[in-house]
């Protein structure tokens, strides 16, 4: 189904979904950074500079994991797998599409 531009609907919905999923990530990132940042002066503030037990880095790396992971979905490799995909089954039915 395409609307008045030509443009097909359903591809357009995939790129809007797309686009704001790099939106999202963008804002994620900000987060992991600033709470992150607050949580290491917490630490600092309450430990001073003597060192003991860096508590913060449990947080840092695990939702910096997630956020890797994420990242390489919306943005790397398993993207472009996923778009790929996309694209051979959306031309498999567009031309079984056009030949009914």
């Amino acid at each position: 189904m395409e609307n008045e531009v030509g443009i097909d609907v359903k591809l357009m919905r995939q790129i809007e979904e797309s686009v704001k999923a790099k939106r999202d990530f963008c804002s994620q990132i900000l987060s992991y950074i600033s709470v992150n940042a607050i949580l290491v002066v917490i630490y600092f503030l309450t430990t001073g500079f003597t060192g003991g037990y860096f508590w913060p880095i449990w947080c840092i790396t695990i939702w910096g994991v997630v956020l890797l992971t994420r990242g390489l979905y919306i943005h790397g490799r398993f993207r472009k797998t996923l778009e790929e995909e996309i694209q051979v089954e959306y031309q498999r039915i567009k031309n079984k599409m056009d030949t009914n």
